[in-house]
């Protein structure tokens, strides 16, 4: 999870330009990961990250498409190890 949410962080601050690398940590305390991000209420994630709200705004959409090329990754992957075993 770790390694994803710091990866997701790092592309959405040189994609946006807002960098909030520093929820990183409070964000992997509570296991608040990227395919619930979206769904969590503004209000919960400014209380626990202590960033700005138009940041969150915008970074919860982010995950949401983040998420699904994640998905689609691993998919490509798992087709391809099956086909090489």
């Amino acid at each position: 999870m770790g390694s994803e949410l710091c990866a997701c962080l790092s592309n959405f601050a040189g994609a946006s330009g807002i960098d909030i690398t520093e929820c990183e940590e409070p964000l992997m305390v509570l296991e608040l990961t990227l395919d619930i991000i979206p769904n969590i209420p503004v209000a919960h994630l400014l209380e626990v990250t202590g960033t700005i709200e138009g940041h969150i705004w915008k970074f919860q959409p982010y995950c949401k498409i983040w998420n699904t090329c994640l998905d689609a990754k691993k998919v490509q992957l798992a087709n391809k190890r099956r086909h090489i075993d």
